[in-house]
């Protein structure tokens, strides 16, 4: 089936995902995470990108993100994962054997109500339904844990733009209704905006595509 176009609207949050090529396995180590959560910390300083979220699993990334510009997504992913590619690349001497991700990532535009929350608390309950861990606070690959970290703290302050509830991991940490799973796993399949039917329907009618 033909990919459709991106929905792409200015000013919304946008939940990013990327997999490994066939789904193979991008970080085989600890530090092959800790050296992409390197790459978006340099992004965090080249490019005007709010990051409110991630979480970094071992064949894809979840990021979320809430640019000016719907079109900045474009030139900040391009950056980041081509600057992964090449240094992964370079440190396990498979340049030239092959690629690393599927040819493009995922993004949906999210209204930035409770719909923004419920997008957070899945994208930081990864490893939780991957069996990985008890608590979404315990992945150290994820904002969930990562907040509460000096300079990460300073990167995911998504310029205030919104405030995670006293009782947050909590929350994260209680598994999430199967319909909320199936909406957002089919708005990530398909591009398609998250949010109320009205609010969807504006963003289809109004918002570019590409």
């Amino acid at each position: 089936m033909p990919r459709g176009p991106r929905v792409r609207i200015d000013g919304a949050a946008y939940h990013l995902l990327t997999r490994g090529n066939r789904k193979q396995t991008i970080f085989h180590k600890s530090e092959d995470y800790q050296a992409f959560l390197g790459i978006l910390e340099e992004a965090h300083r080249r490019f005007d990108m709010p990051l409110c979220g991630l979480c970094l699993m071992s064949n894809h990334v979840h990021l979320l993100v809430w640019p000016d510009q719907a079109y900045a997504i474009s030139e900040y992913m391009h950056w980041v994962l081509n600057v992964h590619v090449h240094r992964y690349h370079r440190h396990y001497s498979l340049t030239g054997l092959g690629h690393l991700y599927q040819d493009r990532y995922k993004a949906f535009p999210i209204q930035d109500d409770r719909h923004l929350y419920t997008v957070m608390r899945y994208v930081e309950a990864n490893p939780i339904r991957a069996s990985l861990i008890d608590r979404a606070e315990d992945w150290e690959w994820s904002s969930a844990s990562l907040r509460r970290k000096p300079v990460w703290e300073d990167i995911l302050s998504h310029d205030g733009r919104f405030q995670l509830p006293p009782n947050w991991l909590s929350i994260v940490n209680h598994s999430q209704p199967k319909d909320q799973l199936a909406a957002l796993r089919r708005c990530a399949r398909l591009g398609e905006p998250f949010g109320d039917p009205e609010w969807m329907e504006r963003v289809r009618r109004n918002g570019s595509s590409g």
